[in-house]
């Protein structure tokens, strides 16, 4: 996410079609989505529907990954 530096982020989604997909700043958004998920978890405004995204996004990003990133051996 934030701290990952872009060069480990573009190393890790070389020779995948996550390559083409510009993955620092799909990196970086998806933090900022994770970031603000978790502080409205902490405002308390509707957590259940909060949770459920967040739901949401693991689901997302694990079958995005699954899909574009699969294991190579």
């Amino acid at each position: 996410g934030f701290v990952t530096p872009a060069a480990t982020i573009e190393t890790l989604a070389a020779g995948s079609p996550l390559a083409g997909l510009a993955p620092v700043a799909l990196a970086r958004a998806t933090a900022a989505l994770d970031l603000v998920l978790a502080l409205w978890l902490l405002a308390g405004w509707r957590p259940r529907l909060c949770v459920g995204l967040m739901l949401l996004s693991v689901l997302g990003y694990t079958a995005a990954f699954g899909a574009l990133r699969p294991a190579q051996g």
